[in-house]
Order: C-alpha cells, then structure tokens, then sequence
C-alpha cells in the first residue's frame, strides 16, 4: 500500500479534470451528464515518484480514460470511481539520471474523495529481455536498476 501513496500527487491533477463541481471532491461518486464519460488531461506540476533511494521527477504526465455510469439516468449519471491510464516522459532520477516509466496498459482507479483506489490492468511487459509481470515499470539505465510497482488492489 505504500506504493499507492507514492503516486497519489497524480491524483490531484486527474481529478480536477472529472469533478464537475467543488462539491464533488467531498462527494463520494462522480456524477456527470452522459452515461460514458471520456476523460484526457495533464499534471499541473511535475510528477513526483518517491522512491526508497531517492526520486523521480517527470516533467509531464498526461492521463486517458473512460468511465460507464453504473446508475442515474437522463443528465444526472453517477459513476462511483474512474480509471485514468498515465502515461509519464521527461524523466529524471535524482535529478541528474535519465530515466523513464513503463506503465504498460496500467490504469489508476481514483475515487472522488482524492484517493488512488487501486493500481490495476497491468500487462506483461519485457524490457532488454528481462521479463516483468503486470506492474509500472521504473528503469534507469545509468544505475543499471529496474524498479517495478505491481498491480495493487485491495484485499
């Protein structure tokens, strides 16, 4: 679960993109007027990763999803979480490393009251014939290091 506090900065700038409102922050669904809702936006501020050796920053992270109400009707459809699949490029280790994030189909399941619910969807993935099963992957080649976030659901 630590993991998912990590990326929870993220969660802030995803989240002002679905809110319809302030109210909705403190609510605990999303409403919105049609019943599949696409979704597309980008961090305010660098995307921070804090690491157990140190961090990564990135200079830009976009997020993409889309949400299917699961009650409501008419303009009033209530989705209770969304999932945003990010995407990260300009990344630094430490600052002065290159380094860069798979994610691999991975999606983040975000409630509305700010809170990253799960880490889910990730594939399979292979990087320089290592293999790494479902995870975001966090490589940087100077350090020779891969750094893998599992799928996190809970349970």
């Amino acid at each position: 679960m630590h993991n998912l506090r990590l990326l929870s900065g993220v969660t802030v700038a995803v989240l002002a993109i679905a809110a319809a409102s302030a109210a909705a922050a403190q609510a605990k669904e999303f409403h919105s007027e049609n019943q599949v809702t696409f979704y597309r936006g980008s961090a305010l501020t660098a995307a921070d990763i804090t690491l157990g050796g140190g961090a990564v920053k990135c200079s830009t992270a976009t997020f993409e999803g889309q949400s299917t109400a699961t009650g409501g009707g008419g303009v009033n459809w209530t989705i209770p979480a969304i999932e945003v699949a990010p995407t990260y490029g300009g990344c630094l280790f430490k600052g002065v490393a290159a380094a860069t994030i798979a994610t691999s189909g991975c999606q983040y399941k975000l409630g509305a009251n700010n809170e990253l619910i799960e880490i889910r969807k990730c594939f399979n993935l292979k990087n320089g014939g290592l293999e790494m099963y479902g995870g975001i992957v966090i490589h940087v080649p100077l350090a020779g290091c891969y750094i893998r976030i599992p799928n996190q659901v809970p349970g």
